[in-house]
């Protein structure tokens, strides 16, 4: 009973991390520059943001200690801003080894996002 319950969380990890990988795919393979210089400190304040909404969103009516939200908080502005400021740095990927640079970045980014959600969601 061990293993099939251990193949399908390994099954479970595996979409995740596959998922992660083709949304990367894809903002690596249909990225087109916008011709304006990259924005990272905005793409901080809408992780931050983005993260604050989330977690009042999730957390709105719900008896949890402060330490499980604000835990919850980090976790989600972690993801949120690595997934910006990549979406900010594929100009300066491109910049530096091209179009393949820039599908590599945001794939690897995507299967770490993928795999970060896979174990937070076992975790949580």
């Amino acid at each position: 009973m061990t293993t099939k319950k251990s193949a399908s969380a390994i099954g479970e990890m595996q979409r995740y991390i596959l998922i992660g990988a083709a949304i990367g795919l894809y903002y690596g393979i249909f990225y087109k520059p916008s011709g304006t210089d990259p924005d990272y400190g905005i793409a901080i304040i809408l992780g931050i943001l983005a993260a604050l909404i989330t977690v009042a969103v999730r957390f709105w009516k719900k008896k949890q200690p402060f330490s499980i939200i604000i835990k919850n908080y980090f976790e989600t502005l972690l993801f949120y801003s690595v997934f910006l400021l990549t979406l900010a740095a594929r100009q300066l990927a491109e910049q530096i080894g091209g179009r393949f640079a820039v599908v590599l970045v945001t794939t690897l980014t995507g299967i770490c996002l993928g795999y970060f959600m896979a174990t937070r969601k076992k975790l949580g």
